[in-house]
């Protein structure tokens, strides 16, 4: 899921991947 500009968790930053406009999508 897609959301605003908000890191789900620092430690799982890997899991991860910011899209071009700074979204972060979990590819977990």
């Amino acid at each position: 899921e897609n959301t605003s500009c908000v890191p789900l968790q620092v430690p799982r930053r890997r899991l991860v991947i910011a899209n071009g406009g700074g979204n972060f999508v979990s590819t977990s």
